[in-house]
């Protein structure tokens, strides 16, 4: 049996696409999980209920910590090729920062983000 193929246009500093460099592998499901936690719920033209609910569930709202973690948990988790969060640790009251352990179908991976830089393993 194959093992799936997978890849993702690479984001440089500012999120913009890196038009000549792809991703694959695990930091091709590691770019697509940043890249679903930082779209907005409703901002994509083509399908304006998704995104995370950033400012509709989230931010300001005063949802308990729990919930919050569910919320990203399940954007994670619906990510093509994850399998599974070890870990996820996330700060919206001191700092805005975002880390998670994740298990994908090419090994695991780890997504990082702190406003206003992303990080993920294997990315530049």
């Amino acid at each position: 049996m194959s093992s799936p193929a997978f890849t993702y246009r690479q984001l440089g500093p500012n999120n913009d696409p890196v038009w000549s460099s792809y991703l694959s592998g695990a930091a091709a499901v590691a770019q697509a999980i940043l890249t679903r936690l930082l779209l907005f719920e409703g901002e994509w033209w083509e399908s304006t209920t998704d995104g995370t609910p950033w400012f509709q569930q989230i931010l300001g709202t005063g949802l308990p910590p729990a919930q919050i973690s569910l919320l990203i948990q399940n954007r994670i988790l619906t990510t093509p090729y994850v399998t599974g969060i070890t870990n996820l640790a996330f700060d919206a009251v001191r700092s805005f920062a975002l880390s998670a352990s994740v298990q994908t179908a090419f090994g695991p991976t780890t997504v990082t983000y702190s406003y206003p830089t992303p990080q993920a393993q294997g990315l530049p």
